[in-house]
């Protein structure tokens, strides 16, 4: 069976504006618009006004299309169950401790660009760029301050101007100083990182790593780190994050000391920072 085609020329445009109603009826419709005019008016009640709009000049609508759309940020919402101190899923400002930091911390935001950002405690701050960059193999900057919790660092987020920088990778440390409160706040406290983070960078893929063990023969601690960590790789998926469980590598066989740590087995030792940047590497391979 042969198909045939009859292109026919359209008339010229009338040129006049059509004032459409929110409703309207076909009988309606003046003999004196445009015959393409005449058809726009007829579509049923509802169609958006934008639809009209194509349908008169020819424009294709896909269905499912829509404009290109920054992440919004997950609820924030509370994976576990428990007593809670809401002191760390509060801003808490630091602004005298070392200020000379936070003041360099500052310009290079203003200043530089950078693939990768961290934030944290004094673990991630002894993270020194020379052993960390290498892992995302990208600048890298280090706003890592010692003695901070979640709650610091919720005030950091808050306190500086991030609108210069679009990172890849967003990595997080954090937890360690806040296993005074009662389990469940630390896992609140880093989630609210978490969604600060998505707040200010949108873009960035956000990392958490675990909180490592601690103390005499790695045992301080020990069942509220592993409650936390646990609770932390649940929620990783709704929160939008990667969880980056390394704590077990750190466990020196629950035997102090332990080469991976310094005295009082709580900040790391350069071997300790490799192993973690070693194991970084390869997650971010495989992740």
């Amino acid at each position: 069976m042969t198909m045939r085609f009859q292109i026919r020329q359209p008339a010229r445009w009338s040129g006049k504006r059509v004032s459409i109603p929110d409703r309207f009826e076909p009988s309606a419709v003046s003999n004196n618009f445009h015959p393409m005019e005449k058809e726009t008016l007829r579509i049923r009640n509802g169609i958006s006004g934008f639809t009209i709009l194509a349908l008169m000049f020819g424009l294709a609508i896909v269905p499912g299309c829509a404009a290109a759309q920054v992440p919004t940020r997950p609820a924030l919402v509370n994976p576990c169950s428990g007593p809670t101190d809401a002191q760390t899923t509060q801003p808490k400002a630091r602004p005298d401790f070392r200020p000379e930091r936070q003041e360099e911390v500052k310009r290079r935001l203003l200043s530089e660009s950078f693939g990768a950002i961290t934030l944290g405690d004094s673990l991630m701050e002894g993270w020194g760029p020379r052993i960390l960059q290498p892992a995302f193999n990208l600048p890298t900057l280090n706003s890592g301050f010692g003695m901070d919790g979640t709650e610091q660092v919720l005030w950091r987020i808050q306190s500086m101007d991030w609108s210069h920088q679009k990172p890849r990778f967003v990595l997080l440390l954090v937890g360690t100083d806040d296993l005074r409160f009662p389990t469940c706040s630390v896992v609140q406290g880093v989630l609210a990182v978490v969604h600060a983070v998505h707040g200010v960078l949108p873009g960035a893929k956000i990392i958490v790593t675990s909180i490592l063990p601690r103390g005499e023969n790695m045992l301080e601690h020990d069942a509220e780190i592993v409650q936390i960590n646990k609770d932390l790789a649940a929620a990783q998926s709704e929160q939008r994050f990667r969880f980056f469980d390394v704590h077990d590598a750190f466990l020196c066989d629950h035997k102090t000391p332990c080469a991976l740590f310094q005295p009082g087995n709580l900040h790391l030792t350069p071997a300790g920072y490799q192993l973690l940047t070693d194991s970084l590497r390869q997650f971010l391979q495989q992740n």
